[in-house]
């Protein structure tokens, strides 16, 4: 059985977002260890334990930017799916973007949730929370 601590991908190219992000999750007081790459690439050789990443643990949860310099996070997203172990993880899609459409629609993220990168503290960490105390109740059945 894992420890209780959940571990967090935050891929994050703007430093004032991230840094907003790690604020967050500080004033939430959560038992978590979060692992930050700037670019889509570091986050897909992370998960995938390639070059320096080889030993790295797989997150828990995912906290991806849409807006990364080198790939739509989408991308990301959608690599993910096609790894059976990679797809059962979750991730919230953090976007400035204004967005008139169904933004579940728009990016096609059916699996995944959508939060805009300005949405309040408390509706962020309920989120991170949930995935959190789910992680803890499937730990808990397969022990």
């Amino acid at each position: 059985m894992r420890n209780d601590r959940i571990e967090i991908l935050l891929v994050e190219d703007d430093a004032f977002d991230s840094f907003v992000t790690q604020h967050y999750l500080r004033k939430g007081r959560l038992n978590y260890r979060l692992k930050v790459v700037h670019t889509g690439t570091e986050a897909l050789d992370l998960l995938h334990s390639r070059g320096h990443y080889k030993n790295s643990r797989l997150p828990d949860l995912i906290l991806v930017d849409v807006g990364l310099p080198d790939m739509d996070g989408r991308e990301i997203l959608e690599d993910l799916k096609e790894d059976g172990r990679l797809g059962k993880i979750p991730a919230i899609v953090l976007t400035g973007q204004r967005l008139e459409e169904n933004p579940i629609q728009k990016f096609n993220l059916y699996e995944h949730t959508y939060l805009n990168k300005w949405v309040n503290m408390g509706e962020f960490l309920s989120l991170v929370k949930a995935v959190a105390d789910f992680r803890t109740c499937v730990d808990m059945s397969h022990s």
